[in-house]
């Protein structure tokens, strides 16, 4: 069998019929401190001083994690990726956690 996207006649196009969840088996793919160490890591060398890391909100001030990359990607890199998101545009995703 050959999908046909053009058409839209594959069953495969659907995420639903592709990749039911099976909520009763969903596993946590975060455990406690997993986020904390992963701002932790961001914010620390070498990815600090590549990315011109700031810290605009922490635990350490009393807030949650906000911090701000520069330099993560090119102008160009960053204009592909909005114009991609304009093609295909935009929705809310219903594919991952409880909405």
């Amino acid at each position: 069998k050959e999908c046909a996207p053009a058409c839209l006649s594959c069953d495969f196009l659907v995420f639903e019929s592709r990749c039911p969840i099976d909520v009763a088996n969903l596993n946590d793919v975060w455990k406690a401190g997993d986020l904390n160490a992963m701002f932790e890591k961001l914010t620390s060398e070498p990815y600090l001083s590549q990315y011109s890391v700031q810290i605009l909100s922490s635990p350490a001030t009393d807030g949650p994690w906000v911090i701000q990359l520069d330099n993560i990607m090119t102008k160009e890199e960053a204009d592909h990726l909005i114009e991609l998101g304009a093609i295909e545009g935009y929705q809310r995703s219903a594919d991952v956690g409880k909405l």
